[in-house]
């Protein structure tokens, strides 16, 4: 099949199977198995990793080529397995009793064509810290034939670019560049004509 014919099934399958008349949004279903964002630390003596399933949010196809989103994960939920160690975190790294969430939000229209599988780069505001800075993220979406959704990506995040202080001391001297993996699993909610 010519490049010509691939656009015009992908768009045909997605008008038929994805994107009905009307908006359609995904929720993301916080705590369920295919949730969950992890990072990964490096230190000089160890590195660690923490995981939260505490993420909420939404995906939307407002058209063939339009998408918004908002997903917001619990930074308090954070869990690096050791107590103490998330107390720290917590308290005097991510001050998540001011900043309790990292969200990244956005609305774009993309060049990709929907299909059962696509891979968008989106272009949107992730806050973290109090601090917004606008990103480029990589996200794999999978729809699946129940209507659902998953979504995944991995990026890393600049502890700087979001002034985020790191412990001073050199055993516990953290890389300035922290590793995020992100899975998203998304209920289909269709929204009702106007």
């Amino acid at each position: 099949m010519n490049t010509g014919g691939k656009l015009l099934a992908g768009m045909l399958w997605a008008t038929l199977t994805v994107t009905p008349a009307l908006a359609e949004t995904w929720t993301v279903i916080a705590g369920d198995d295919a949730t969950e964002v992890v990072f990964k630390s490096k230190a000089t003596l160890e590195s660690f990793e923490g995981r939260t399933r505490t993420v909420n949010g939404w995906i939307r196809l407002d058209s063939l080529n339009t998408i918004s989103w908002r997903i917001e994960v619990d930074l308090a939920d954070l869990d690096t397995g050791i107590g103490l160690r998330n107390r720290h975190m917590r308290e005097n790294h991510l001050h998540t009793d001011e900043f309790p969430v990292a969200v990244f939000e956005g609305e774009q229209v993309s060049d990709a064509i929907a299909g059962p599988e696509m891979t968008v780069a989106l272009v949107g505001n992730f806050t973290l810290h109090g601090v917004s800075v606008e990103r480029t993220i990589e996200i794999h979406l999978k729809f699946l034939p129940d209507g659902d959704l998953t979504a995944s990506a991995e990026f890393g995040i600049s502890l700087a670019d979001h002034e985020i202080p790191r412990p001073g001391f050199l055993m516990m001297k953290l890389a300035d560049v922290q590793q995020l993996r992100v899975r998203l699993f998304a209920r289909s909610t269709p929204e009702e004509k106007p």
